[in-house]
């Protein structure tokens, strides 16, 4: 089957053709990667019945031939939200997602240096508070921005780290 069909002719498969039809072949992991178009957070969208839906979502759908239940998500074993393969995805509450990215440690809260996104440490954070220099000038020796190192000093940021 060649992969430069035109939209009408595809909009017309059924669900297993579609879904098949953006996949890659499984990679090391096991993952079912979908190639098609993907939103921010990485989650394989595709377009079923006229309207968007999760690629994922589809996939449980089809393997299991019944809609998922209200107040159900569609959870992902291997943690990677373009893979749509069924046997790495699971039905579970949201508090059940939860529960399984906290028990993963891939939370993506804490403070500090346990914080995801976390550029400095608490030494840095320190030193910021205690140096005199203009926040540019800061900012610009520790490769952040001026609004980091003011919202640093005013305790907007890293409120919880004592002096």
């Amino acid at each position: 089957m060649t992969k430069y069909l035109g939209i009408q002719a595809r909009k017309n498969w059924p669900l297993p053709q579609r879904l098949a039809f953006r996949t890659e072949p499984p990679n090391s992991n096991g993952c079912t990667l979908w190639s098609a178009y993907k939103n921010t957070r990485g989650y394989g969208v595709m377009m079923w019945q006229g309207s968007a839906q999760l690629a994922h979502r589809m996939a449980w759908v089809n393997a299991n031939g019944r809609p998922i239940p209200d107040g159900l998500n569609v959870c992902h074993r291997c943690d990677t939200p373009a893979c749509v393969n069924p046997d790495h995805l699971f039905l579970g509450t949201h508090d059940d997602n939860m529960a399984d990215r906290g028990a993963k440690g891939r939370t993506l809260t804490g403070r500090g240096t346990r914080h995801w996104s976390a550029k400095l440490t608490e030494d840095q954070v320190r030193a910021i508070r205690a140096d005199t220099r203009m926040g540019t000038e800061i900012a610009h020796a520790l490769g952040i921005s001026s609004s980091t190192v003011y919202a640093i000093k005013a305790r907007q940021k890293w409120a919880h780290l004592p002096d």
